[in-house]
C-alpha cells in the first residue's frame, strides 16, 4: 500500500566540475564587461572629427571643436577655412540648416560686455558651461549668436536655424580644445 509513495530524494550536490564551469563563465563574463567598458570609454573620448593638418599648422590660436551638437548636426568636411586672424567652419543637419563657427585669438583688453550690449539683442549668459557663454540675437534679429570666450580663443557661432537655448547650451558645454 505504501509502495506507490515516492520517497523524497536528496538534492543533487554540485560537483567540482560544475563549480569550475561557473567560475570560468563568471571570469569570461567579467572580462567581457571590462572590454565593453574600455571600448565605451574609447568611443566617448575619441574625437569624431579630425581637423585638416594645414588648418592646425596655420592657426594662430588654439582651435576648439564642438564634441556635442544638437540632433543631426555634423561638421562639414571641407568647410574649414583659415585666414591670418580667424578660423571658420560649418556644421549642418540633413535638411541643410547650418551653423557657422568663427574662432579667433581672444583679444586682449576687449570689452565683451560692451560687445554683447551693442551687437546682441536679448543677450543672456548661459549657465553650466565650462567657458563664459552668452546667447543673443544679431542686431537685425534674424540670426542667433552664441559667444564662447575661453582663456585663449573667442568662438562666435551664428545661425538662422530654429534652435533653442538648450541646443546652444549643449554646444557651449561640448566645446573642447583640439
Amino acid at each position: 500500500m505504501f509502495d506507490d509513495i515516492k520517497k523524497p530524494t536528496r538534492p543533487e550536490i554540485k560537483t567540482r566540475q560544475d563549480n569550475k564551469l561557473l567560475v570560468i563563465l563568471g571570469c569570461i563574463a567579467g572580462l567581457l564587461m571590462i572590454i565593453a567598458a574600455v571600448l565605451a570609454y574609447k568611443v566617448a573620448t575619441t574625437p569624431d572629427y579630425t581637423i585638416p593638418n594645414h588648418i592646425t599648422e596655420n592657426a594662430q590660436h588654439p582651435i576648439y571643436i564642438p564634441k556635442k551638437l544638437p540632433g543631426g548636426y555634423k561638421i562639414i568636411d571641407g568647410s574649414f577655412a583659415i585666414s591670418e586672424e580667424a578660423l571658420l567652419f560649418r556644421v549642418e543637419d540633413s535638411s541643410g540648416s547650418s551653423l557657422a563657427f568663427t574662432e579667433q585669438k581672444r583679444p586682449q583688453n576687449f570689452d565683451f560686455e560692451q560687445f554683447y550690449r551693442d551687437q546682441m539683442q536679448s543677450a543672456k549668459k548661459l549657465s553650466g558651461t565650462p567657458h563664459p557663454s552668452v546667447l543673443g540675437k544679431s542686431p537685425s534679429g534674424d540670426r542667433f549668436l552664441l559667444s564662447i570666450v575661453t582663456d585663449d580663443t573667442w568662438i562666435l557661432v551664428s545661425t538662422a536655424a530654429p534652435l533653442n537655448e538648450q541646443d546652444f547650451t549643449l554646444i557651449a558645454k561640448g566645446i573642447k580644445k583640439n
